[in-house]
């Protein structure tokens, strides 16, 4: 998943990932659940969002269009949704806080 950097792919499905891994989509599902205590959604999501972050505050002019699309998200309202149920901000706002602190250090 990391190495391979899927969840950047906008229609990734448990189906495709349990294919590539080569096991049924209930035992990956159950592998995700007993051993991370998450969904798939989720993990995938976790993926999305810490890329976002690195995005948000390593490419300052790099716009929020622009930093979902490569996070895999086919629009922006399902990222900021998913970005603030992660961070408890928005993007824009996250990306401030982190310019405002790396001016201040």
């Amino acid at each position: 998943m990391i190495e391979d950097e899927l969840y950047k792919c906008p229609n990734l499905s448990l189906s495709q990932v349990a294919d590539k891994l080569n096991i049924s989509v209930p035992h990956l599902s159950q592998i995700l659940n007993d051993n991370l205590g998450v969904s798939f959604t989720s993990y995938i999501n976790h993926h999305r969002i810490q890329l976002a972050k690195n995005l948000l505050t390593e490419h300052k002019k790099m716009s929020l269009k622009q930093v979902s699309a490569l996070c895999g998200y086919n629009n922006q309202s399902t990222f900021y949704i998913a970005f603030k149920k992660f961070t408890d901000t928005t993007p824009a706002k996250y990306r401030k806080a982190a310019v405002a602190s790396t001016e201040n250090a």
